[in-house]
């Protein structure tokens, strides 16, 4: 729900309890200071309410980092390999395959 929506939604909530309504721009930072301050939580965020013990949990996905090479440089074939590893399985039988990819400097 963005800034011009809720503008709308306060628009009417106003009329009907003679308020002077606000802008587009100041509910756009109204909302910014609220993400600032963390009182509004991330959509992405799984949310659990615990009723035995009254508590809210919000937990958010981390991101892997990926493997990167860093400052290595590559001088000649072979110095530089990159494993994969992935697992095919079918029914009961479970294969391992293994891919290898050498990586290039150019």
């Amino acid at each position: 729900m963005g800034q011009d929506t809720l503008k709308v939604l306060l628009d009417e909530f106003c009329e009907g309890r003679k308020i002077k309504s606000l802008s587009a721009s100041t509910i756009a930072r109204i909302i910014r200071y609220l993400k600032d301050k963390n009182e509004i939580p991330n959509p992405k965020a799984k949310i659990s309410f615990y009723a035995k013990t009254g508590k809210l949990v919000i937990r958010e996905k981390k991101k892997k980092k990926k493997l990167r090479r860093g400052n290595y440089t590559p001088y000649s074939p072979g110095d530089l390999v990159q494993m994969v590893y992935f697992l095919c399985s079918s029914f009961k039988d479970k294969v391992w395959f293994c891919l290898c990819l050498q990586i290039f400097n150019k």
